[in-house]
């Protein structure tokens, strides 16, 4: 065989520049697409749980993520 005209397969580029927004088939949750991106940058999310309250049939919670040095803080809303 022949060596003329042989490539190699690319390295795929690890980084990420921008979000891809979610499409409309996507089934990939917000808190996918975060620990995706942390691990592609080598910074995993840590995720913490800060409270939990309310009534054993509908308890309510606040998380708090911290990615890259930078620390958000949220509760799901009803």
């Amino acid at each position: 065989m022949s060596e003329q005209g042989y490539q190699s397969p690319a390295t795929p580029d690890r980084r990420l520049s921008t979000p891809e927004p979610q499409r409309a088939g996507s089934c990939k949750t917000p808190i996918q697409i975060l620990y995706e991106h942390g691990v592609v940058s080598g910074d995993p999310p840590l995720f913490v749980m800060e409270k939990a309250e309310g009534e054993a049939h509908q308890p309510s919670f606040v998380f708090s993520v911290m990615i890259g040095g930078v620390k958000c803080t949220g509760a799901e809303s009803s």
